[in-house]
């Protein structure tokens, strides 16, 4: 999904997310494992690349630049194949058949969780209707 989010954040909250960033932005140089910040008398840990995400964000929001933000529970198409324990390519010829519907997120294709997952669902229905379909036809026809 993607939403302008400037319209939505207070300026001045956005003034005091603007002045950390300027402080940790320094900090990030050093290329530390991890940040320890102080917000509302609580201390967190945070990994640098989780401040590096925080910081293009800021960033982005400050100059009014639409944020991207992609579902949890979407699914890469590689994600999905190994949910599936399929290649990848086979997700490639379910979309263009059209068999799944993907979102795009940063260029490249994600599939939400419950559509893969009610596809794996409609293809265990139709493949145990047709093993009932086929003990019937060998039982009627005595095969």
């Amino acid at each position: 999904m993607q939403f302008g989010v400037t319209d939505t954040v207070d300026p001045a909250d956005l003034a005091r997310a603007q002045a950390a960033v300027e402080t940790v932005r320094p900090l990030l140089g050093t290329n530390p494992a991890a940040l320890v910040v102080e917000a509302g008398g609580e201390r967190v840990t945070l990994g640098t690349e989780q401040v590096r995400s925080l910081v293009k964000l800021v960033d982005s929001v400050a100059a009014s630049s639409p944020v991207a933000i992609r579902d949890p529970n979407d699914l890469t198409l590689d994600d999905a194949a190994r949910l599936m324990s399929l290649p990848r390519s086979v997700f490639d010829r379910l979309i263009g058949l059209g068999h799944l519907t993907p979102r795009i997120f940063a260029g490249e294709p994600c599939l939400p969780r419950a559509e893969v997952l009610a596809y794996i669902d409609r293809q265990a229905r139709t493949r145990d209707e047709a093993l009932r379909d086929l003990v019937r036809f060998t039982e009627e026809f005595g095969i």
